[in-house]
């Protein structure tokens, strides 16, 4: 279909320690998006997250989380493609979350308040807020950690586009954009020294939309990728 595409990328993700109980997490994507109607690569959208410790016992902890994804992608990379195919979604969301741990088991919630209407000419696209639970359980297997997590992503209101045909500029509700959605992730963190250890995930969707028009739909993935601590 149309708005079947396939994303390859990298990614870097960065966490910094500001104080005991502070950290701000930084995640920035480089893109490479192909279907069969063109290609576009390049920067990402950006996300940045303060994580405030609220309780830290010795059974229990928990934290809140505010942050943004920054628009540092274009929605109008190749003005003649739709948005599916941008690495940018458009104006900057808010996010906000709250995360709780207990043992080796963990759980949050997130809402994300987006920040309105697209530049892309074609799709014009206006995504709704979504809401996202998730709670994962990990498992230590000799010096391997083996994590399992479900994930679940609620619209809360239908996506918008833009009526190709209309003049004056009208847009229109896409039917089932607001689909419940849901992923079942597996992460395997392996040590090689003590700074440094490799990572592999898979996501798995067990629900999603029938709708693409935001390039969000729920799919499988693959990733790989090293991490270093200092």
């Amino acid at each position: 279909s149309p708005d079947f595409v396939s994303i390859r990328g990298l990614r870097m993700d960065a966490l910094f320690r500001l104080g005991p109980s502070t950290s701000l997490v930084l995640t920035l994507p480089l893109q490479n998006i192909e279907g069969p109607e063109g290609r576009v690569s390049g920067l990402g959208d950006t996300v940045l997250i303060l994580d405030q410790a609220l309780v830290q016992a010795s059974s229990w902890g928990l934290s809140a989380q505010i942050g943004s994804r920054l628009s540092t992608g274009k929605a109008d990379s190749d003005p003649a493609l739709p948005q599916a195919y941008q690495t940018g979604l458009g104006p900057s969301d808010l996010i906000f979350g709250l995360r709780g741990s207990r043992g080796a088991w963990q759980g949050g919630l997130v809402y994300q308040k987006t920040g309105g209407r697209s530049a892309n000419p074609i799709t014009r696209l206006r995504r709704g807020d979504d809401a996202v639970a998730w709670l994962s359980r990990s498992f230590e297997w000799q010096d391997t950690r083996i994590t399992l997590k479900g994930l679940g992503i609620k619209r809360l209101s239908l996506t918008s586009v833009r009526d190709a045909g209309a003049s004056p500029e009208r847009f229109l509700d896409v039917p089932d954009s607001d689909r419940l959605q849901l992923n079942l992730d597996l992460e395997v963190i392996h040590p090689l020294t003590k700074a440094l250890s490799i990572n592999g995930r898979a996501d798995f969707p067990l629900l999603k939309r029938s709708t693409n028009v935001d390039g969000l739909k729920r799919s499988r993935s693959l990733s790989l990728g090293l991490a270093w601590s200092f």
